[in-house]
């Protein structure tokens, strides 16, 4: 009976480190999407602006975190209208550069890219009826995508999401 009751505690002590997403090959990383890590090969004037790009959504998602813990529907829907439009890129490049960045950017960044800012629309619709209790949940939707981009697209830049 001990020996049981020791293999069960054991396996209980274990199960939370079982991994329940994709492996790399065996090197001990894994993503989100069950992918390996890689990197954009983006042309260093698009690499520019999306870092710009990053850069403003970072600062706005930090405030947009203070305007919905403080209750601030004003200052919550205004920043998450800013984050859903947020489109440097597009509003920067000219037909031929967006086109050549549709054929650069992997399809499952796009997809991300764009849940990203769907989810802003909803948080915005969310901020504008108060309920903040959704606000939040979509606050946090947002960031996993944060997290599961950088983990699979940007872990030179973050070293410390590898393997996430």
């Amino acid at each position: 009976m001990r020996l049981v009751s020791f293999f069960v505690l054991l396996l209980l002590a274990l199960l939370p480190m079982c991994d329940h997403h994709g492996h790399d090959g065996g090197h001990g990383h894994t993503t989100f999407s069950g992918e390996r890590p890689e990197q954009l090969a983006l042309p260093e004037n698009l690499r520019a602006l999306l870092r710009e790009e990053m850069g403003l959504l970072e600062r706005d998602m930090q405030a947009l975190l203070g305007a919905l813990v403080r209750g601030d529907r004003d200052r919550s829907q205004e920043l998450a209208a800013r984050i859903r439009g947020s489109y440097i890129l597009e509003q920067r490049l000219s037909q031929g550069e967006l086109e050549e960045l549709g054929r650069l950017l992997p399809e499952d960044f796009v997809e991300l890219d764009s849940g990203f800012h769907e989810s802003a629309g909803r948080l915005e619709e969310a901020a504008r009826a108060g309920r903040f209790g959704d606000a939040i949940d979509l606050y946090a939707s947002m960031s996993r995508a944060c997290v599961q981009c950088h983990s699979q697209y940007a872990t030179e830049r973050f070293p410390g999401l590898r393997g996430q």
